[in-house]
């Protein structure tokens, strides 16, 4: 469980959220849960849900926690035999905790013979794998996202005089995600090659200029002169900015959704630079939360977003620039507008449009936004027919995807939206989305080859969240879109009757 309090009461001692949503509604009885680590203290020092030690420790565990980190009150500190012996804590409670977390243990089996768990027939050839890398180098390839692509600027000519400027140029952990002990390297980060280096090795017969420019958030310009002298001399440009843990991370929150430091002024400097000799400006981003980039779309000339693309990423990020690979994603979140930050607070968690705000994610949201979720373009252009036979729940829908490129193999990726009529939204009390992503299906594709998936979609497809947060089927009439994030969309109606109900 979480620091977050939920509607006043901290999700680790939340009797609603723990006990009556989860175990009970959810029909799980067997869930362990344990703390965050420092929630309990939390509940003492700064939230003051609990006035002292004794009372935080009672209210975690009646509240449905069972387990603590980063605290010593169940432990060695002495709290929870304190609240026992004084009858503040029935010891009920500690038994219904105790037999969670000890089935789990057993089911897990931790007290079996140790070489009768698989648990310790891992040797030294499971860590880093030739296998488990590949799968890294295959999700950061599917992670990639190309947003703009204007004139084929990708993907980048190899034996080119090619100019990478910018932050994330030469950054190695800053490639990485928020918890990604498990990959870094045996010594510091060496094992992490930076973008500008698998650049240069991509671009083979030719000649690669790497300067950062300027860093992730200083107000240092003494190296933005050598890196606007590489940019003139370059027949395309790689622009790296983004972000890093030192602006997002556990216990660092953003006040602010623009380019941190000099990167937004440094980049139009690299534009007015290359725009004076005609020379592509290829925008790669590198972050976790998303970046109000209003001011950089236009001028650019290719933006690919690259998210942290883990610890193989550079090479993937190289390949696919230099078109060895055509694997693009969608976007899996909204990319606002800068404006968003000061419309909606950060502490209001209404999903739906209200006051300033103009709504929450592509469910809600009614402003125009820089890019939208489930956006993403290819190298390749992509045929998508949609059919269907069905009339009634379960509803069936063929789909066939054909790559138009001659030469070029590529993945495309086709999404399913439901939405519901305006004669239901009106009968219901509840916020209803402009629609909701309900399955997805990605194409791998060589040069000229179709392939066809029918997407089947049972009641649950076409159910809507009321307020108490069940599930409900509405009757009347519903929609099934079918997108590619762009281009045309396929759409069919779907008329829910009482029959769909009985089945």
């Amino acid at each position: 469980c979480s620091y977050a309090s939920i509607n006043g009461v901290p999700s680790c001692a939340n009797n609603y959220l723990l006990n009556e949503i989860m175990r009970k509604k959810w029909g799980r009885e067997d869930v362990v849960v344990g703390t965050d680590c420092g929630a309990i203290n939390n509940m003492i020092a700064y939230n003051h849900y609990a006035k002292d030690a004794e009372d935080a420790v009672v209210k975690t565990l009646t509240g449905g926690a069972d387990m603590e980190l980063g605290d010593a009150f169940f432990t060695t500190d002495g709290t929870l035999l304190s609240v026992l012996k004084s009858g503040a804590l029935n010891e009920s409670y500690v038994d219904t905790s105790l037999y969670r977390v000890l089935h789990k243990r057993f089911i897990t089996g931790q007290f079996d013979p140790i070489n009768a768990t698989r648990y310790t027939t891992y040797g030294l050839e499971s860590i880093n794998s030739t296998a488990s890398q590949q799968i890294s180098f295959e999700a950061a390839l599917q992670g990639l996202v190309l947003l703009k692509n204007d004139n084929s600027s990708l993907p980048l000519k190899k034996g080119i005089k090619l100019a990478v400027v910018g932050p994330h140029s030469v950054s190695t952990n800053g490639l990485l995600s928020d918890y990604a002990g498990d990959q870094q390297c045996f010594v510091g980060y060496d094992c992490i090659t930076p973008i500008g280096t698998t650049l240069t090795k991509s671009n083979t017969g030719g000649s690669t200029t790497v300067v950062k420019g300027v860093d992730i958030d200083t107000a240092d310009a003494s190296r933005i002169p050598d890196a606007i002298a590489a940019v003139k001399m370059a027949d395309a440009v790689v622009l790296c900015l983004g972000i890093n843990h030192t602006i997002e991370h556990e216990g660092i929150d953003r006040t602010s959704i623009t380019l941190p430091g000099l990167q937004e002024s440094f980049a139009q400097q690299v534009f007015t630079a290359a725009a004076a000799r005609g020379t592509p400006v290829v925008l790669l981003l590198v972050n976790g939360g998303m970046l109000g980039i209003d001011n950089l779309i236009q001028p650019s000339n290719a933006i690919v977003e690259a998210f942290y693309p883990n610890v193989i990423g550079s090479h993937a990020i190289a390949q696919t620039l230099f078109g060895d690979y055509n694997r693009f994603g969608k976007m899996p979140v909204t990319m606002y507008k800068t404006a968003f930050q000061n419309q909606c607070e950060l502490t209001d968690f209404k999903m739906q449009p209200h006051g300033t705000c103009p709504g929450r994610t592509y469910r809600y949201i009614k402003d125009s936004v820089l890019f939208k979720f489930g956006f993403g373009l290819s190298y390749t252009d992509f045929d998508l027919s949609c059919s269907t036979s069905s009339i009634n729940i379960p509803f069936t829908v063929k789909c066939t995807v054909t790559n138009l490129d001659t030469a070029r193999p590529g993945d495309e990726v086709v999404m399913v939206y439901h939405n519901v009529s305006s004669e239901i939204r009106k009968s219901v009390t509840h916020p209803v989305p402009l629609e909701s992503l309900v399955d997805f299906q990605r194409f791998s594709l060589g040069p000229k080859e179709s392939a066809s998936y029918s997407f089947v979609m049972d009641e649950t497809a076409f159910m809507l969240t009321n307020s108490a947060g069940d599930s409900v089927l509405y009757p009347g009439q519903h929609t099934l879109s079918f997108s590619r994030g762009h281009g045309d969309v396929p759409s069919f109606a779907v008329t829910v009757t009482k029959d769909d109900f009985l089945k």
